[in-house]
């Protein structure tokens, strides 16, 4: 008898527990097909999985993470859950994250609605995330309201579920009770992420359909970023493309993050304090995610890559030397008179 895992498998009951129920599927691809635009605006967003340890879960490269990789780990449940219930959701949530320690950016829990005294899960939480950059700048506000949440999460879920609630799931009320509303979803999604698009109500329809069957025929199988904008590019006519163009934002104590750009964090290197770290941390911490970058572009085709951000001439150095034509890299530095492409070269009679 061969001993128990310590964390959740692919072949336990847990596991199985997308392919044997069935009743929330649909509500499951519809929730999804909304989020495909949004996943595919990310850069470093690499595909989706459906019905593997969760209904459904992300991958991001993460070069800084300890894995290289991160999830986006996703539940989704069409019918109004009870408080024992939502236990047993938090409790599942909580079971990953201690088995596989730096693997789940966030786990989010889907559904429609609430019990009434239970409302304020879908309500308070988002409400003080989406003030925290506001009230950055007076750290004893956003800390009220940080500790005043965690409070009511202990309180209604005790610890140290409450805790982990807190710092790792988010509650997503998503109402989408058809699928003419669904259809509606993902055109909204798709203008939100593309605004640029000029899509018809033939494509959009065929769009939906598309990933819907998409979706259907893949469970279990990865759908990466290219099998999606393949199939939306397919059902728009060529409406819906990706550049291959990579964008990398160089984050330092004063540039603000690019939340659709893959991020180099190069705090540590601008020498604000007149002081660098030494080389061993040089290599592990900017060197090493810089080179894992590099090799992810590459294995993903794409070869030019827009830098953003600000960055010391030591941290230029490294940046050419990871992204070097000589492995078939071009750059677009920016400038103050716009973008300087590094294969923009005079023609040899000039």
């Amino acid at each position: 008898m061969t001993a128990e895992p310590d964390g959740p498998t692919l072949t336990d009951s847990a596991g199985r527990g997308g392919i044997n129920a069935q009743d929330g599927f649909d509500y499951q691809t519809w929730d999804a097909i909304a989020r495909i635009p949004g996943w595919l605006k990310q850069q470093h967003f690499d595909g989706v999985l459906f019905e593997g340890l969760e209904d459904f879960e992300a991958r991001y490269f993460a070069p800084h993470a300890p894995h290289g990789h991160l999830l986006d780990r996703f539940q989704a449940k069409s019918g109004t859950l009870q408080k024992n219930d939502l236990r047993d959701v938090f409790d599942r949530f909580s079971a990953f994250a201690t088995s596989n320690p730096g693997v789940a950016r966030v786990q989010t829990l889907v559904t429609p609605a609430l019990p009434p005294r239970l409302e304020w899960l879908g309500r308070d939480p988002d409400r003080v995330r989406r003030a925290r950059p506001f009230y950055r700048p007076f750290p004893a506000v956003n800390g009220a309201s940080d500790a005043k949440l965690r409070g009511d999460l202990v309180g209604a879920f005790s610890s140290p579920i409450g805790d982990f609630i807190a710092d790792n799931v988010d509650i997503d009320l998503r109402p989408i009770a058809n699928r003419g509303v669904a259809q509606a979803a993902l055109v909204a999604a798709l203008f939100n992420a593309f605004p640029d698009l000029d899509l018809t109500g033939r494509q959009t329809a065929a769009a939906f359909e598309t990933l819907v069957r998409l979706i259907g025929a893949s469970r279990g199988t990865m759908l990466t970023r290219a099998d999606l904008f393949g199939a939306l590019r397919d059902a728009t006519s060529g409406a819906i493309t990706d550049d291959q163009t990579l964008r990398l934002n160089v984050r330092s104590d004063g540039t603000h993050p690019e939340s659709s750009a893959v991020e180099i964090d190069a705090t540590a290197y601008t020498g604000a304090d007149n002081t660098y770290p030494p080389s061993a941390q040089w290599r592990a911490d900017l060197l090493d995610p810089l080179s894992a970058t590099a090799s992810w572009a590459r294995g993903h085709g794409r070869s030019r890559v827009q830098l953003s951000g600000s960055y010391r001439i030591s941290t230029a150095f490294v940046l050419g030397w990871a992204f070097r034509a000589a492995s078939g890299f071009e750059l677009a530095i920016p400038t103050r008179g716009g973008p300087w492409n590094t294969d923009d070269r005079p023609a040899l009679s000039t």
